[in-house]
């Protein structure tokens, strides 16, 4: 089994559900605190975050609790700060899908076996991991894109329409020169080796959105 993460935080609103998170995860070394409610939870987060104890913050919180106990407000408060996954034995499908909206990466049904729960961690920890490294890889070319001018931002969106560097001098009205000096500098500045290569930075960054293929009229 690939390497867990050491630390949850389990909010306790249903005592028998905590012990059955707890023993579970804590068999397989996960270190355990436990809070009575989700906003104890958030509060000790940020107060970690703001003491700059960011590696003491959990790697996962598990709320536990029936579906009127869980609020997607709860949800909502600590899906920024910590991927979390909540365990109910009494909850609609409405309010999981809720939940779900709200940020928790899943919605466990009990009664279910330990495996099956360390596997949902698993999963869930994964999927957080994909998503914040996308995210980091998002405000890094964002940060590169926010270093081209306006100038060069002209030149590059002339680039995204196909544009040959003579076509983008008579678009702009600007010489041939000196389309080819903002150009080299939009590449270094963007770091990318290729045309190509720069267009997949700029989706990345959400500045081009790639729309799917029209379906042929029947």
């Amino acid at each position: 089994m690939n390497y867990l993460p050491r630390r949850a935080a389990i909010v306790a609103s249903n005592p028998s559900e905590a012990d059955f998170a707890e023993s579970t995860v804590s068999s397989f070394g996960f270190e355990v605190s436990r809070h009575e409610s989700p906003s104890s939870l958030t509060s000790y987060i940020q107060s970690q975050l703001g003491e700059g104890q960011a590696q003491g913050t959990p790697d996962i919180a598990i709320l536990t609790g029936t579906g009127n106990e869980l609020a997607r407000a709860s949800v909502e408060a600590l899906a920024n700060m910590v991927p979390v996954m909540v365990t109910t034995s009494s909850t609609t499908v409405e309010n999981a899908v809720d939940l779900m909206k709200g940020g928790a990466k899943d919605v466990v049904m009990l009664p279910c076996s330990r495996e099956e729960l360390l596997d949902r961690v698993q999963k869930t920890l994964e999927t957080w991991e994909t998503e914040s490294a996308c995210k980091a890889q998002q405000a890094e070319m964002q940060a590169r894109l926010d270093q081209l001018t306006p100038a060069e931002n002209e030149v590059v969106d002339a680039m995204l329409d196909g544009l040959a560097n003579k076509q983008i001098a008579q678009r702009l009205g600007i010489g041939l020169r000196t389309v080819e000096l903002r150009r080299s500098k939009i590449m270094r500045k963007m770091h990318a080796k290729s045309v190509a290569e720069l267009v997949k930075f700029i989706c990345v960054a959400g500045r081009l959105k790639i729309e799917p293929e029209s379906a042929p009229a029947t």
